[in-house]
């Protein structure tokens, strides 16, 4: 696998110097150290360029023990650097102090860390110098690629017979004349083995040729001859040209057969085309099984058929592949299901991470395998994730070019995004994903337990051995199996627990710990997290559960704490001692936890959220938060009448927050009170600054657009609004910045898009979500041209109700990319469901550009039965569409087309001539 993050010892050292003032010989052993670990480094790379499943047991044993060291020695490094910027930082607290016992405590400490770091040194020097035969590339057994064969294929016979006849029958003119014939498919399908009419081939002398030498041989040699041509893999029109000047239709009844991927690169030329398609799913699994088990009537068990599924999916229905694929399950066959997870995991990891991307992303591997962590089918938050890879050091300021870490592991995200390893399941306004999920859960699985990435306890898998490292570790649901791990959790960096879990280990014992994500679980108490304390180089803590409801004092020993969630948990309060927290960079709490007065202390701060304002000068605190970018505050319990008084001061403060720090790039304001204050007139016309990219004001529904509106400089605008109006379209398509807009509105919306082609020149995503969508959408043909993305969210009975054919115009978003629409099911009949769905497909079908396409239903499970009786052509498409989950998808997705190479015409060779049968094959160098 990947190596984690480089230990960095040079960095190390520097720090270490500066508070220790080292001596000579633990700078040269630090240095050792370096050359060392760089040494371990190459020799693991190469054995990571290898699948596993190539390598020899002696080999995967050695170099599983030299990664437990290098992840040893990256622990150490890590807790060093930990303990030497908490000594700064203690120390720096005592330099307050006076008095001569003072300056003697603050001597005595720094010998005494000193000579604890040069202890520790020592021993991570020994222990590599240890392992003096770690460079262990030369024990590798060389590899070789399987040999691909395309014999036996199922269904070749009737391709065979049915070329045959094409080539043998007779012209509607003449038998006599020249017959072309190609056989065309994308991919490994067989094409070549089908068109060896003949095994027989006979190697000629002929060396290689340029265009014009190749054509003049086969024209002289073709002249008095009736043939037959086999010319294999034509690759673009320049080369169907070439093979055409070299034929000579001398009407002795000759013909060509050739082959190629695309139909369109020849489709001029021949004269018949035979499209080869991907083998079926009973035919890809009749061949894998006939090569296997001897006959494709054996099959094996359901248990390891599961797996056998997943090789099959991985080969596309290709023939060669599958083949391939065979002979390297030939031996495997006495497998159990573990073993052949992690041998389908060592064959697929090596092809999902190239070289190339390694040197752009080189965590790329070790960031998919962290998503091993959480159960399958789970929805994975974007932000917490990327965080969680920061706190385990998989991504360093170092390898960002110029991108923030949090933009660097975005980028990660896309990647995987684009490798299919993931998929969206909940996007934002402005087209931010929210929460992803594996696709393909047990390869994850199999690919960390090979490697020992994560520990898995689950009570649906028992029996497992535990490794003596537990590196991360997941807890999922109860009734788990953890005897074994007494004694294995000293090197821990993350534990996530879900489920209605029954045990969890002692906080005490974890003390490497980096990640605790507890959000998944709501049966923990407090007393689960009543050592949280001693987690001193924790970074990243998650908790979740209505039944923790306070969090330790303690919890201001974490000097390194970065992130702490608290949005899904019953906390009432915050203990004032988390203002001790120098280094934390995200807070979020729920928006009914009380905060006590200094919270302006955490200068560290990034985020911020879900705060709630008991009264408006909590808001001056905040103007301490230099660095802050994100605020997210909610307005609940205020009364009315209170609302009233205070309503002026509160906007005053917010703008004052806003305007005057111009640091904040995204405010969400979450509020079920009356809003109307936000239309009070404020000193400073401009009430948003140009700084401030994202606004979100949510629960709270303008009956108009306030008047500071047209004053926004932002990207991205979510707001609510009782009634949309065609008044309140046009001024929100005159923000010249917006690229992004989420509109709700609680009533049926009068106003449509499109025009005014003036408006929204920038925007790339809308979201519209009401109970009673009308028709929304009449652009001009100029309008709306950057539009890529939509959302829409509607109530399929009320909608029903008013827009009968459920039409919205989307046929007329010429620009549009992606259309998602979530249809609530709520006191709608099937049969209402179903139009709905059907229209969108249908106007989707005729757009131009045939946009992606996804539909969910959301509260599938409160729909009606009031269409009992329906016709058959009906019935059975509802019966499957109940059976499924409740989110139904649909997707519509276009074809990507390789493009055509360009250049000169390939130099051909003649590999074999068989003049007796007239067989000539020619193959492209």
């Amino acid at each position: 696998m990947e190596l984690a993050a480089d230990p960095e010892l040079s960095s190390l050292l520097s720090e270490a110097d500066g508070v220790y003032k080292l001596r000579s010989r633990v700078r040269c052993d630090i240095r050792l150290v370096q050359k060392e670990l760089g040494s371990l480094q190459v020799a693991l790379s190469k054995i990571a360029e290898v699948p596993a499943y190539e390598l020899d047991e002696r080999t995967k044993a050695r170099a599983a023990d030299l990664r437990n060291l290098y992840f040893q020695i990256q622990h150490d490094v890590d807790n060093l650097r930990d303990r030497i910027r908490a000594h700064r930082s203690r120390m720096a607290d005592l330099q307050g102090l006076k008095g001569f016992a003072t300056r003697i405590i603050f001597k005595i400490a720094s010998i005494w860390a000193g000579r604890e770091f040069a202890t520790s040194i020592r021993e991570m020097k020994r222990r590599l110098q240890d392992s003096a035969d770690r460079h262990v590339s030369n024990a590798m057994s060389e590899v070789k690629g399987p040999h691909l064969d395309t014999e036996d294929l199922v269904g070749i016979d009737c391709h065979r017979e049915r070329l045959v006849n094409i080539l043998t029958e007779d012209g509607a003119t003449s038998s006599q004349q020249l017959k072309v014939v190609a056989i065309v498919g994308d991919g490994p399908l067989g094409k070549t083995t089908l068109a060896k009419i003949t095994q027989d081939d006979q190697h000629g002398d002929f060396e290689e040729m340029d265009p014009k030498q190749l054509i003049d041989k086969i024209r002289k040699t073709l002249k008095v001859k009736r043939y037959l041509i086999v010319v294999d893999n034509i690759l673009d029109e320049p080369e169907c040209e070439l093979l055409k000047c070299a034929l000579i239709d001398n009407n002795y009844g000759s013909a060509v057969l050739m082959t190629s991927r695309k139909r369109g690169h020849i489709a001029y030329f021949v004269g018949s085309v035979h499209e080869l398609q991907p083998l079926s799913d009973v035919d890809s699994r009749k061949l894998l099984y006939k090569r296997l088990f001897g006959s494709e009537d054996k099959w094996p068990s359901s248990e390891l058929g599961e797996i056998y599924e997943k090789f099959l999916e991985r080969c596309d229905g290709m023939p060669s592949t599958i083949i391939t694929m065979s002979r390297l399950l030939a031996d495997k066959r006495s497998m159990t299901r573990d073993e052949l997870y992690a041998f389908y995991a060592s064959i697929y990891s090596g092809l999902l991470f190239d070289q190339t991307i390694g040197h752009d992303l080189p965590h790329l591997k070790t960031c998919l395998l962290y998503l091993s962590l959480f159960p399958k089918g789970c929805e994975v938050n974007g932000e917490h994730l990327i965080w969680k890879w920061l706190a385990e050091g998989f991504i360093h300021e170092k390898e960002s070019e110029g991108r923030t870490s949090q933009e660097l592991g975005g980028l990660y995200l896309k990647e995987l995004l684009k490798r299919d390893l993931i998929q969206p399941v909940d996007v934002d306004a402005d087209g931010r994903v929210l929460y992803w999920t594996v696709k393909d859960h047990e390869l994850m699985i199999a690919m960390s337990t090979q490697e020992n990435f994560v520990t898995v306890l689950s009570s649906h898998v028992q029996g497992r051995a535990i490794s003596s490292m537990v590196k991360r570790l997941s807890i999922q649901g109860s009734n788990v199996e953890h005897q074994q791990l007494e004694g294995h959790l000293s090197q821990v960096k993350s534990l996530v627990v879900s489920g209605d879990t029954n045990w969890i280990p002692s906080l005490s014992v974890l003390q490497d710990l980096r990640v605790l994500d507890l959000g998944g679980s709501q049966s923990l108490q407090n007393d689960d997290i009543k050592d949280i304390g001693s987690l001193f180089h924790l970074k990243c803590l998650i908790i979740g559960g209505k039944y923790i409801t306070h969090i330790p004092e303690k919890v201001g020993d974490l000097l390194f704490l970065e992130t702490l969630d608290l949005r899904e948990s019953g906390v009432i309060e915050l203990p004032e001692r988390i203002f001790q927290i120098k280094q934390l960079k995200r807070l979020y709490v729920n928006s009914s936890t009380n905060i006590p007065q200094g919270i302006g202390k955490l200068e560290a701060l990034l985020e911020l959220g879900d705060i709630k304002i008991s009264e408006p000068n909590f808001l001056k605190e905040l103007h301490n938060l230099t660095k802050l970018r994100i605020l997210r505050i909610a307005i609940w319990s205020w009364e009315d009448e209170k609302l009233h008084t205070y309503h002026q001061q509160l906007l005053e403060n917010l703008h004052s927050l806003v305007q005057v720090r111009q640091n904040i790039q995204s405010l969400s304001i979450l509020t079920c009170c009356s809003i109307d204050f936000m239309d009070t007139p404020v000193p400073d016309s401009q009430w948003a600054p140009p700084s401030l990219k994202k606004l979100e004001i949510r629960h709270g529904a303008f009956d108009k657009l306030p008047k500071w509106i047209d004053s926004l400089h932002v990207s991205s605008l979510s707001i609510e609004v009782n009634e949309l109006s065609q008044d309140m379209i046009n001024v929100l398509g005159k923000l010249d910045n917006l690229c992004f807009l989420s509109l709700t509105s609680k009533h049926h919306p009068k106003g449509k898009f499109g025009l005014d082609t003036d408006g929204f020149k920038k925007l790339e995503g809308l979201q519209l979500v009401s109970n009673v969508m009308a028709k929304m959408f009449e652009p001009l043909p100029d309008a709306m041209q950057k539009l890529r993305r939509l959302k829409l969210r509607f109530q399929a009975s009320l909608t029903k109700d008013v827009n009968h054919g459920f039409s919205f115009g989307l046929e007329d978003l010429s620009t549009l990319d992606h259309l998602h629409v979530e249809i609530i099911c709520f006191n709608a009949s099937h049969r209402v469901v179903g139009e709905a769905e059907a229209a969108i497909q249908g106007a989707i079908s005729c757009h131009s550009g045939r946009p992606n396409l996804e539909i969910k239903r959301v509260r599938q499970e409160n729909m009606t039965n009031s269409d009992e009786v329906l016709d058959n052509a009906q019935q059975k498409p509802e019966k499957e569409m109940n059976n499924k989950r409740s989110s139904r998808k649909v997707r519509v997705t276009a074809k990507k087309f390789r493009p055509k190479k360009k250049g000169v015409a390939r130099k051909y060779k003649i590999v074999s001539l068989q003049l007796e049968s007239h067989i000539l094959t020619l193959r492209a160098l």
